[in-house]
């Protein structure tokens, strides 16, 4: 809900409503946009009736802007803290100042129109709210004759009346995602983001605001928002002077500056944000709940997710197609949903220097072509999927013989290499047109596929478009939005299809990805224990926490199983032998149970509680090597052992008993 009413000094004010929180906006004199209060909800749609306390500063710098709760600060602002916008012109000449022009107040939007009369630069700033968050972002029109340029724009700047607070972030690495970095926030600035080309393995787009000190899990306030982006992003949480704190989030500034043409359009990612009373695991339960009922894609939102099986661990790059048939059985067997084949079935692939970029069928491993697997797959009564990596190329491929340009690079530079691949400029329309018809084939001439796994393996260097230099340095953000205009052109031809986001697992797990797929591989890390922390976290005590990124209930999670020496086992626990006392564990990691489903996917269809607990751990492994020793004291891991799963070697060998 939102409501505008005026404030005893005439001046215009908006109080935006959810079912769990308030956001005041309000007009200074000088039609400075304040936020003055953000918090729980104040019952009230009267911005009169709020404290309106705006900081003031010492009489010789009463002009300055600096400790107060400033909406958007742009540079030309009598402001020094961190800025959302800087604009300059052909001239060099940097700075904005906005006049406000009008509002507009429809259903659950509102939308606020400044103008600059110098630049003829119209800023528009939207907030939309939904049932329990508030989305937040800026528009910026060029309505002059001048070509502009954007140096900074950032989606929202978030204000908190001074106090002490902490600061609560996700950190990482491929393998190790989302690992919970609580730290008190001092006198000055703390920076996190990407400039990796994705939202990234280190760093997630996403934060939580406490109180100094405050780690109840299920009590105390909690300020949190989560950016929709999918690209390079900056989150700056500075101190003031004063002890209040600014919160800024939006696209990385860093080698970012767009050329805004005249009569052209500029457009931020969305800043969803919200305030919970129930401490991280309410924050948690209204980043789900928005999640499954409003941002995930429309018509899949309530599907229940498939139980899936993946290839890769069994074959790796050795695919052929009587061995997947094999493959496919078992996992039928164990009741698994959807059938999934990874790396290796397409061009010249048989290992990771080859290949990508040319999404055809191999021949030699699929003779018969792979329709023969599919309706093997669906005669079993299971649905098919395939693995893909679109954004990327090796230079042994036939497209990049025939497009080298289309790679990222810079003249006169030697290329770095990643998995041995290089990134495809999907800043370029012909880029994003050859792909496009790829995939679309893929999808249309080998019968029903209805999974994609799409896959990113490698950060972006030599970030170079040498035959566009004037878009230099636009590349980071146009290979976002290309990105997303491909999944969405797919999405509309094949509407039946399932789309999962991968970037070497969760090194692209962000809103923005959400926005075009369904689910998320949270990590290539598979192993129960770990994965228990990458996909719930955990505190240094041991206790274990919500998710604060994805709601894991079925509706949006999946399983993977694989052959393992004991028998068909889920890939996430990789085990080398399980007990007969230590496989219900087992079972229970794969199911979802932990994450507090009601229905959890199961791979036996047995009925599961959400209260099952276990009062043990599994047994050390046998051979626990420095690695594993290495680990925190009480963590326990299969995978840094070294040792490997089962692979096609085995496929020979007798099938196990079913677990019990």
């Amino acid at each position: 809900m939102i409501a505008r009413s005026d404030l005893p000094t005439g001046r215009p004010a908006w109080v935006l409503e959810t079912n769990r929180a308030s956001m005041l906006l309000c007009l200074g004199a000088d039609d400075t946009l304040y936020l003055p209060y953000w918090g729980p909800s104040g019952t009230t749609r009267n911005a009169a009736d709020f404290l309106l306390e705006v900081p003031g500063n010492r009489p010789s710098e009463a002009t300055f802007l600096d400790g107060q709760p400033l909406a958007y600060p742009a540079y030309g602002m009598p402001t020094f803290k961190e800025q959302c916008l800087v604009v300059a012109t052909d001239s060099g000449a940097r700075g904005t100042r906005f006049t406000f022009k009008t509002d507009r107040v429809a259903d659950d939007r509102l939308e606020l129109d400044f103008h600059d009369a110098l630049l003829r630069l119209t800023l528009t700033l939207h907030f939309t709210c939904h049932a329990e968050l508030i989305a937040r972002k800026v528009t910026l029109r060029n309505e002059g004759e001048q070509v502009l340029t954007l140096e900074r724009a950032l989606s929202a700047a978030l204000p908190l009346p001074p106090d002490q607070y902490d600061l609560v972030s996700l950190h990482g690495q491929w393998g190790r995602e989302f690992g919970v970095v609580q730290r008190p926030l001092m006198p000055g600035k703390v920076t996190t983001g990407s400039t990796r080309g994705i939202s990234s393995h280190e760093a997630h787009p996403w934060f939580a605001i406490r109180p100094r000190g405050e780690r109840a899990e299920h009590a105390g306030r909690v300020w949190f928002g989560s950016l929709a982006w999918s690209g390079n992003w900056l989150g700056v949480f500075e101190v003031e002077r004063n002890d209040a704190l600014n919160i800024a989030l939006g696209i990385q500034p860093f080698d970012f500056a767009w050329r805004l043409e005249p009569g052209a359009t500029f457009e931020t990612p969305e800043l969803v944000c919200g305030v919970s009373e129930h401490g991280l695991g309410g924050a948690a339960r209204q980043l789900h709940a928005f999640e499954e009922q409003h941002w995930l894609p429309e018509n899949h939102r309530a599907r229940l997710r498939p139980v899936l099986y993946n290839s890769w661990e069994a074959t790796h790059f050795e695919v052929q197609v009587e061995q997947q048939v094999e493959l496919a059985r078992r996992a039928a067997a164990m009741g698994v949903e959807l059938f999934v084949i990874d790396d290796g079935w397409f061009g010249t692939r048989d290992h990771d220097r080859a290949g990508l970029g040319d999404w055809t069928l191999n021949v030699r491993k699929f003779p018969n072509g792979l329709r023969e697997l599919i309706d093997e797959v669906h005669g079993l009564g299971m649905q098919f999927g395939i693995w893909v990596e679109p954004e990327m190329v090796n230079p042994d491929s036939d497209l990049y013989r025939a497009h080298p340009d289309w790679a990222y690079h810079a003249e006169g530079r030697s290329a770095t290499f990643g998995r041995n691949q290089l990134v495809l400029n999907f800043a370029r329309s012909d880029v994003r047109q050859a792909i496009h018809e790829q995939l679309r084939h893929l999808l249309a001439d080998h019968g029903t596929i209805e999974f994609v796994k799409w896959d990113h393996n490698r950060a972006w260097t030599e970030v170079g478009w040498p035959e566009s230099p004037a878009q230099q340095r636009e590349v980071w953000v146009r290979h976002v939005l290309g990105l997303y205009e491909v999944l969405r052109a797919l999405r509309a031809e094949s509407p039946h299809v399932l789309f999962e986001s991968c970037a070497g697992g969760g090194g692209r797990a962000d809103l923005g990805m959400l926005r075009w797929t369904d689910q998320v591989w949270t990590s290539d890390n598979t192993d129960a224990a770990d994965r228990l922390d990458i996909q719930s976290t955990s505190r240094p005590d041991g206790w274990r926490r919500s998710s604060f990124v994805f709601t894991w209930r079925c509706r949006v999670c999946s399983a993977s199983a694989a052959t393992s020496p004991s028998g068909p086992l889920p890939t996430c626990l990789r085990a080398l032998r399980w007990s007969p006392s230590t496989r219900p564990f087992a079972r229970w990691c794969s199911t979802g149970a932990s994450s507090g489903c009601a229905h959890p996917l199961r791979l036996d269809r047995a009925a599961c509680s959400t209260s099952r607990t276990m009062a043990a751990r599994p047994p050390s492994c046998s051979t626990r090597s420095a690695a594993c020793a290495a680990r925190a004291p009480g963590a326990w891991s299969y995978t840094a052992c070294g040792q490997r799963p089962a692979t096609a070697a085995k496929l020979t060998e007798p099938k196990a008993p079913a677990p019990s």
